[in-house]
């Protein structure tokens, strides 16, 4: 299960999703640049923006449960939030903005609905 708490300081809302799409990633905010010199000799240069991290996160949820997570982000959008995945916590702000979802099939359980994709980027700020 995967969980968001907000906000990060004092906890009110938790929302929970089921497990992320494939695998999540981690990537860190930097720049490489790649030179070549005249008598053909390459140099890289790695320039860091700063230290903080980007978390990005896909998720199949139902219509009512990214209906939820919408109101969640709407809700929580310029304060910090935790979200919780693999016995980790990750503290951050959702960098997603605006918010988007893309319909990816008919929902065949008894609750009926469609299925809809979700990515949920969350960003450290150092």
């Amino acid at each position: 299960m995967f969980r968001l708490v907000a906000p990060a300081n004092a906890p009110v809302t938790t929302t929970l999703l089921p497990s992320p799409e494939f695998s999540d990633s981690e990537n860190l905010r930097a720049t490489v640049t790649v030179r070549r010199t005249i008598d053909g000799s390459m140099y890289t240069f790695v320039k860091r923006r700063q230290k903080s991290k980007s978390y990005l996160w896909d998720f199949n949820l139902t219509r009512n449960k990214s209906l939820e997570l919408l109101e969640f982000y709407q809700s929580y959008n310029d304060e910090e939030v935790i979200a919780y995945w693999n016995d980790l916590s990750f503290k951050g702000y959702f960098k997603n903005n605006p918010f988007e979802t893309a319909t990816q099939g008919a929902d065949l359980s008894d609750f009926g609905g469609d299925y809809v994709k979700v990515t949920i980027e969350l960003e450290e700020r150092g």
